[in-house]
Order: C-alpha cells, then structure tokens, then sequence
C-alpha cells in the first residue's frame, strides 16, 4: 500500500480507538502548566486485570452480534418512533414488545431532506439502543455501525447540506454525561451513485492539535492560576484554592467538547484543572472557544475526504440569558425550517 492510500485510508477511521483514561493522560500531560511526570508515571503502569482477556473476547462477540443485527436491518423495516417517544422507549419495556407487521427493528428519524431525497436514521438496537446510523439516498442506503448518534439525554443531532446536497456536516451529541460531555462533528459525503461515506474530527485529530495551545501559569504560594495562549495571550482566570494542599496536575480539555455548526464551525472547550487525588473541576468560568475549518480533499479515484484544522484559540464571552435564550429559538426555527 503506498504512502497516499495509506493516509487516506487513515481518514477513513470511524472513531478513534483511544481509551478514556489514554485521553486523560494525553490531556493533562500536553497541556499541564506544572509538573505532571509523577502522575503520568502512575496512570502508565500496567492496568491488565485478571479476567480482561476474557472480557474483551465477550465483547467483540456481542460487536460482532450487533454489526449482524444492523446490516439486517433497513430503513423500511424499522418501526420508527418520533423524538418525544425515545426517552420512554429506552427506560421502559417498550423495546421488548412485538413490533408492526413487516417490521424487524426499531429506529428514529435523525434528519431528514426531501428535497435531496436524504434521509438519516438512527438504529434502535436493545443492546446499543443509540448506535447505528443508516442514511437513504434515494435508493441506496449507506451503513455506519460504528456511530452513537445521541446519549440517553435523546438529543437530536444538529445537520447542515451544503449548497450542492453532497456533504453534509453533522454534530451528534453522543456524550452528555455529568463527568463527560463531548460531541462527535462528522461530515458525510454523497457520491454520484447515492452512496456515503464519512469523515469524523477524532478525538486524536482533536488532541494533536490542542496539545500546545495553552498552559496554566501559577505563581508559588498564590491560590489563582492564568490561563495563556501559546503566543502569551491571557484567556482567563482560575481559582485554585479548592485544591487545598494537593498539586495542580495539569488540565482536562478531552471531556467537554461541544460543536456548533455554522460557517464556521464553531468548536467551545470547557476546561477542567486537575489536581492529585480530585476530578477535574469545571467550575472556574474557563472556557474557549475556536474556529474549525474543514477542507474537503478530492483523491484519484473521485472520492472526497475531510481534513479538521483548529483555529486561534480565544476566550469566550459568556452570554447573557436573553442571548441564550436568542440563540435556542433561532437554532429550533433553522431545524423546523430545513426538517
């Protein structure tokens, strides 16, 4: 395989396999304003348990079940529920019951563009009931197991088509726990024949670029720490005296990602500081905020691909509830608009 293919097959990576806890470390590690060789060294010891390799055999088994269960399945034999039914699908009984005449599966409707013959579905499997995504174009349907398009918050994912109709950029809020909450940007592309293929803005993309953008100064003996941009810039302040006689360790910027999609995108990072001992803590007001711009790659044989480059990184201005509340309706009327 030659260098080209090679990096273009790279690209085609649905998500990246990193673990949560290599994430952490990459975070803390790359950004920390002090010290974090101690910590690194004690979260890279071996972490093999007994029984793991057992485990992980179980689990590429029921991967392995799932992926059968999806491919099975197609959009005109899932009995689809409205957005209001899936909170109560997933905590009840429900996805037990004996489904429709003719129907073999259970799904929701993510997106949906009549005028370019696009619509996007989420699987509803009992196992992984929000992972699996199937878009119809026209007569072809494209399958993507690897996605989860929404967390048991049941948010809809936010899609945007280009002017064109084929590319479509999509942000799933697939992470909306209280410790993480991430969004996955992923920007789908519709050839001449009506399949799909995608590109994700991997958590690894997202990282290698973030590694070195800012740090947190601390002065010996001060209980408030400063936020700096790489070019000396000052992005904020941060209390630190909840950390008491522990030390800062470095900072968390893996678990709260979110995108909104815009021309540009727009990518808000909140910052968790780390300390020995304590989760991360969000509640200092740091966050930022920074463009990403997307460009589209054209390869040999017609196909396109998506690279994800971060922008300049800034404070961002917090907003008042008014322009909150602006915002919320405005996005609520674009999706009434395009759905």
């Amino acid at each position: 395989m030659d260098e080209k293919n090679r990096k273009k097959n790279h690209r085609r990576i649905k998500r990246a396999g990193v673990s949560l806890l290599a994430l952490w470390v990459m975070a803390s590690a790359g950004l920390a304003g002090c010290s974090v060789s101690h910590r690194t060294a004690e979260l890279s010891a071996d972490l093999t348990q007994p029984g793991q390799e057992v485990q992980e055999a179980k689990t590429e088994e029921e991967e392995l079940d799932f992926r059968r269960r999806f491919y099975a399945a197609s959009p005109d034999n899932l009995q689809l529920l409205e957005a209001e039914e899936l909170e109560r699908w997933e905590k009840s009984e429900k996805r037990e019951e004996e489904l429709g005449e003719g129907k073999s599966g259970w799904g929701t409707v993510l997106a949906d563009f009549p005028d370019l013959q696009v619509t996007m579905y989420g699987y509803l499997d009992p196992e992984k009931p929000f992972q699996g995504v199937m878009i119809r174009c026209g007569d072809s349907v494209s399958y993507f197991p690897e996605i989860v398009y929404m967390s048991d918050s049941c948010q809809m994912p936010d899609v945007e088509p280009d002017s064109s109709g084929s590319m479509f950029t999509v942000s799933f809020h697939s992470e909306t726990g209280t410790k993480r909450s991430r969004d996955l940007l992923c920007v789908f592309f519709k050839s001449e024949s009506g399949t799909m293929t995608a590109d994700f803005f991997t958590e690894e993309d997202y990282l290698s670029q973030m590694g070195n953008r800012f740090s947190l100064s601390i002065q010996k003996g001060e209980q408030k720490g400063t936020l700096i941009r790489q070019d000396g810039k000052e992005l904020g302040q941060a209390d630190l005296s909840w950390a008491g006689e522990e030390e800062i360790t470095g900072l968390n910027v893996a678990d709260r990602v979110h995108i909104t999609l815009g021309s540009p995108v727009q990518m808000d990072v909140e910052i968790g500081i780390t300390a020995n001992g304590k989760e991360p803590r969000y509640k200092e007001g740091l966050t930022v905020t920074a463009p990403i711009e997307i460009l589209i790659r054209t390869y040999e044989d017609g196909s396109r691909g998506a690279e994800f480059l971060v922008g300049e990184v800034e404070q961002k201005a917090e907003e008042t509830e008014a322009e909150e509340t602006e915002a919320a309706e405005g996005g609520a009327a674009d999706r009434e608009e395009r759905g």
